[in-house]
């Protein structure tokens, strides 16, 4: 287990075993950082890759949204929690 602060050592135990401080992690898709802020980096990457997609115009705008609610919106949703 992962706990984030600045203390110089808070020396939490859990089951006899010492917690390891760090100033960020990942978790679910995000990076944490140790003020509090996040970075939703999957959702961006998820975006980004069907760029070309967006751009198309012989694809219609009924298959870019299924692909945004398919691809895009859980990569979203599962770095916010």
């Amino acid at each position: 287990m992962i706990i984030i602060g600045k203390s110089p050592n808070p020396k939490i135990k859990i089951d006899e075993q010492e917690l390891e401080t760090v100033n960020l992690f990942t978790s679910l898709g995000s990076i944490v950082h140790v003020n509090g802020g996040t970075e939703v980096n999957k959702a961006r990457h998820a975006f980004g890759v069907l760029k070309l997609i967006w751009k198309s115009r012989t694809i219609t705008l009924r298959t870019k949204i299924r692909l945004l609610n398919t691809n895009v919106k859980p990569a979203l949703l599962n770095g916010s929690e």
